[in-house]
């Protein structure tokens, strides 16, 4: 992966990608993570979700959706 010159190294910077154990996710995190930043992956589990890193670290956490009614 090239390193344009705007995406100076990025180390001990923190990226959040949503959907990034494939597609267009998956290599917006390996691009980060190749700067140099830190990446956390939320994706639903998957058996390639073990693939995506080589030290996972696997959490499962409930759905909470919270929303006051209109006023």
């Amino acid at each position: 992966v090239p390193v344009w010159p705007f995406f100076s190294p990025q180390p001990d910077r923190v990226a959040i990608v949503t959907g990034g154990t494939d597609g267009i996710g998956y290599s917006t995190a390996k691009y980060l993570a190749r700067l140099g930043m830190h990446v956390i992956i939320g994706d639903g589990f998957s058996t390639s979700t073990l693939s995506v890193s080589s030290s996972p670290l696997l959490i499962r956490t409930p759905v909470l959706l919270h929303q006051d009614p209109p006023s």
